[in-house]
């Protein structure tokens, strides 16, 4: 059910940044190209890790793949992101994730031509980010509208089973399931062509323009989010038919997130951040923040899921999710660009924006004030 906001109540939102910019990163590591995508890999098989190692980060922007080091030590004389390789390709992804088992980073990309597909490359050392095959977005399904159709796509490989090494984008208000393989043995080919293969699954999950996915790291669920506000689950133990489980917001879905094994936490072009208890999905959101009341652009979950950033068209927020309230925080109060990507790096709890605090394509790095002031 939609969840409809009283404009005289709600959350607080406390006035006083508890962050500090650690850093700033130019927008010529991208072409000056605004980021398109961004996803945090805790360690890389090959790469350094460990202690003196805060992870990697991989950015998107037009026709570019960057592979960022993370420093545990930014704000200390070192920057907080250092980028140690770049990648070219024929891309422009809009959503990448990444799985560690199958060493396959995959995206929701359209090519230079503007057509759209699911695509591969390696998380490999060896062949680092290298292109490993693309997957064609059924081109003619009834479910497409007029734009860009594909917006995200989620590895599936962690639910096991007949799902490993398989991955599902979204097109229109479908869920298209491919066989994706491994770096070593990839499933799909670099000059696939639309029609020379049946995806593994294709469903219609929406009526509208899916925007968001999210794969549960607690069960076999995937949630799906659209241009209506409507948030679907589905039990991907079982061929989707229909979701198990419905939630809506009042405008575009931007962000969903499982919080633990019973809560969901969504965001929306309404303005709202809503928390929703899965058992139960007809009783409405047990919390919401509407951070400024402007339309909530992008959300990423804080490490220990305690906390979520959100970007609205004017400012960036940290909302307290453990909070009855959910208190909102201003991260950045003011924006010289908008938001395109979002990140929370989980070995260092900083938040990563691309644009926002800087021209579209640069990279503010942002971190909570010791003891929050």
């Amino acid at each position: 059910m939609g969840a409809v906001l009283d404009d005289g109540e709600g959350p607080r939102l406390t006035a006083v940044s508890r962050y500090r910019r650690l850093h700033r990163h130019d927008a010529a590591e991208h072409n000056n190209e605004p980021i398109s995508s961004m996803v945090y890999v805790p360690q890389i098989a090959g790469l350094p890790g460990g202690e003196g190692h805060a992870g990697w980060l991989i950015s998107s922007s037009r026709g570019l793949l960057n592979l960022w080091e993370a420093s545990p030590s930014a704000g200390r004389g070192e920057p907080a992101l250092m980028c140690m390789h770049s990648q070219g390709t024929d891309y422009t992804s809009v959503c990448l994730d990444a799985d560690r088992a199958s060493r396959m980073l995959v995206g929701a990309s359209q090519d230079r031509a503007g057509c759209e597909w699911l695509t591969c490359y390696s998380l490999d050392v060896e062949t680092l980010l290298a292109p490993k095959g693309r997957c064609p977005m059924p081109h003619n399904a009834a479910s497409r509208v007029p734009g860009q159709n594909c917006l995200a796509a989620a590895s599936l490989s962690t639910l096991g089973g007949a799902l490993a090494e398989t991955a599902v984008a979204s097109y229109g208000g479908a869920l298209v399931v491919w066989p994706v393989g491994n770096a070593s043995r990839p499933a799909a080919s670099n000059a696939a062509q639309p029609g020379e293969a049946a995806p593994k699954a294709l469903w219609k999950a929406h009526s509208a323009l899916i925007t968001a996915l999210h794969r549960s790291p607690f069960s076999l669920a995937l949630f799906s989010g659209d241009a209506a506000g409507k948030v679907h689950m589905y039990n991907m133990r079982e061929k989707p038919s229909r979701p198990n489980a419905e939630f809506a917001h009042q405008g575009r879905v931007t962000g969903i997130h499982q919080i633990n094994d019973s809560q969901l936490v969504t965001t929306g072009a309404d303005g709202a951040l809503m928390v929703w208890d899965v058992r139960n999905p007809g009783a409405g959101p047990v919390k919401f923040a509407v951070p400024d009341r402007k339309p909530i652009v992008r959300m990423a979950l804080s490490p220990f899921a305690d906390s979520a950033a959100v970007a609205t068209t004017a400012g960036i927020y940290s909302v307290d999710l453990l909070d009855a309230a959910c208190n909102a925080t201003p991260i950045a109060a003011s924006l010289q660009s908008p938001v395109t990507a979002l990140l929370w790096n989980a070995a260092t709890s900083e938040v990563v924006a691309a644009g926002g605090g800087g021209p579209p394509g640069s990279l503010s790095v942002y971190k909570a004030r010791l003891g929050g002031f």
